[in-house]
């Protein structure tokens, strides 16, 4: 019998027309989303019957979906059944452990140990927050305590010593005006070198000294009371002189020297050092020369004059001195234009103090240098303590002032030194037996005037 003959007798038995085959659809009915059409004429698919002739010959299986795939495969295959002898107790299967728990289990006990440390961090917080607030109260109070500590301190002072906390002027503090101006003028009083202050204010004014003794005969001047002299030649240098050999200065005859030690620029205004100070200073000195120094000022202020002398002070550097320290104020008056052309006399007076002031608070006695024009835009009087240093060229000064240094010309020669230098008279030693002398003489005169009366 033919596959064919076995298909019709099958469609006969089931009831399905011819040329349709079992669970067909019918003829004209749509056909199922994702149903492939078939191809063989008139709904038939050869396939198809091809596929039912072949599912009636064997068994149908159904085909198991992917989950029920494994749990067939577990049911089609035994358990082996752990085999125990009688009494023996259940055992249950141990896993082996596997090398990644390992971490884990570090990490755990680690976690534990950081949860441990931030309870404690946590139950200390509240302890360290209080001992952080005490320690911004105690930064707190501190300088205001030492605030309250010093208005304290400066009320009882001024309570106790009103005085000291009056405003002074930038003076020397004296202990007895009167004492110090009317002092020996060969006392010390622990200054470094000479002081050359008058004698007292009303001789101030007064020219002490005796033109007949002066010799001018000689290549240099000099000065002698009773046929002895009574007068020291100096010069005064700077870095204008050049290199100086000081041995043949002093086999010249010269004793002594004024070196400047620096200079304030009349239009710059900036404090400059004489770039020969210090050569000048050792080479004089270890030639056995007296040594003086001076500074050029063109200061307008007191707080200018100052900065003066703190370079004064700054490039002496604690040097001992022969003779003091000179303020050489040199205003002037044309068309320059210079920076303390217009100053007054109360102005160039202050500019004066605080410059010899700050040189004395160092231990250095001090002077002030001019020629008339100069010193007379001063209030002499408040400088007479500090003494002068008058510069006249001529025969003789003509200026009434009790003067001690006298700068006599600008134009004179000294071995040693190429050019022009000014040259200087030291009449310290005449003014001192002109002194004595006249007092003397006062002293003789006072019982006549008293008998008289």
């Amino acid at each position: 019998m033919t596959p064919r003959d076995q298909d019709r007798d099958r469609r006969r038995s089931s009831g399905t027309p011819r040329g349709r085959s079992a669970g067909s659809r019918p003829r004209g009915a749509a056909r199922p989303y994702g149903e492939r059409q078939s191809s063989g004429g008139r709904g038939t698919d050869r396939s198809e019957v091809r596929g039912t002739a072949r599912s009636a010959a064997r068994p149908s299986r159904r085909t198991a979906t992917p989950r029920e795939a494994p749990r067939r495969i577990r049911e089609e295959r035994p358990r082996p059944r752990p085999t125990r002898a009688p009494g023996e107790p259940r055992r249950t299967q141990q896993r082996p452990e596997r090398r990644r728990e390992q971490p884990y289990a570090r990490r755990s006990s680690e976690d534990r140990a950081m949860r441990t440390a931030n309870e404690a961090i946590a139950n200390q917080r509240p302890n360290q927050r209080e001992q952080m607030r005490r320690e911004r109260r105690r930064k707190l109070l501190l300088p205001i305590a030492l605030v309250s500590a010093a208005i304290v301190a400066v009320v009882a002072l001024a309570v106790t010593h009103p005085s000291l906390l009056a405003p002074q002027d930038d003076t020397l503090v004296e202990d007895s005006s009167a004492q110090d101006q009317n002092a020996d003028i060969s006392q010390p009083n622990g200054l470094v070198g000479l002081q050359f202050a008058a004698a007292d204010s009303p001789t101030l004014l007064k020219q002490p000294y005796d033109w007949t003794n002066l010799d001018t005969s000689g290549s240099y001047y000099s000065y002698a009371v009773d046929g002895s002299t009574k007068s020291v030649l100096g010069i005064d240098v700077s870095q204008h002189q050049g290199d100086i050999d000081w041995e043949k200065v002093k086999a010249a005859g010269i004793q002594f020297v004024y070196l400047r030690v620096g200079y304030r620029e009349s239009i710059g205004a900036k404090v400059r050092a004489d770039s020969n100070f210090k050569q000048n200073l050792s080479d004089a000195k270890a030639a056995g020369l007296k040594v003086g120094v001076y500074f050029y000022s063109q200061a307008t202020t007191e707080e200018e004059a100052r900065e003066e002398a703190d370079l004064t002070l700054q490039m002496l550097d604690g040097t001992s001195l022969d003779y003091p320290v000179a303020f050489d104020f040199e205003p002037t008056n044309d068309s320059s234009g210079t920076r303390v052309s217009n100053l007054s006399a109360d102005q160039m007076t202050k500019v004066a103090k605080a410059f010899c002031n700050r040189i004395w608070s160092s231990g250095y006695s001090t002077i002030i240098y001019g020629n008339s024009a100069d010193l007379s835009l001063y209030n002499l009087g408040d400088l007479a303590k500090y003494g002068f240093w008058y510069a006249e060229y001529g025969s003789h000064p003509t200026m009434d002032l009790n003067f001690v240094l006298w700068q006599y010309t600008d134009e004179g020669t000294v071995d040693g030194i190429e050019g022009n230098v000014d040259i200087d008279l030291d009449l310290s030693a005449a003014n001192d037996a002109i002194s004595v002398t006249r007092s003397g003489e006062d002293a003789k005169a006072a019982p006549s005037s008293s008998g008289s009366d």
